[in-house]
C-alpha cells in the first residue's frame, strides 16, 4: 500500500467531526512530492518528503496556506497503519486518520 492519494481525515485532538468538515469535506492528499490539505477554514499545500520506516510508507510534510484567509504553515507527518489506514500529527497538534 501506499501513502500517494486522498484521504478524509476523521478525527482531530482540537475539534469534534462536525467541526472539522465546516467548510467542506476535509481531506489530506498526497501527490508525489506535493500535495495539499484542507479542515476547517484551513487550505494548505505540502511540500513532501517520502521514505519508509519499521517498514511502512511515511511520509514527512511542511505546508503552507490559510487560515479564514489569514496566512498560516506548519510541519507534519503521516503513516501508514497495518490496518491500511492513515495516521499522523501537525506540529500544530493536529491529527488525521482516514
Amino acid at each position: 500500500m501506499t501513502i500517494i492519494g486522498k484521504w478524509r481525515i476523521s478525527e482531530m485532538d482540537a475539534w469534534d467531526r462536525e467541526a472539522i468538515g465546516l467548510v467542506g469535506p476535509a481531506f489530506i492528499e498526497f501527490q508525489g512530492q506535493g500535495g495539499q490539505l484542507h479542515f476547517i477554514a484551513v487550505d494548505g499545500w505540502m511540500d513532501c518528503r517520502h521514505g519508509q520506516r519499521s517498514g511502512r510508507s511515511y511520509v514527512d510534510f511542511t505546508w503552507e496556506g490559510n487560515d479564514e484567509c489569514d496566512a498560516a504553515s506548519g510541519r507534519g507527518w503521516a503513516k501508514l497503519l497495518k490496518d491500511g489506514s492513515l495516521s499522523g500529527r501537525a506540529l500544530t497538534g493536529q491529527t488525521f486518520g482516514n
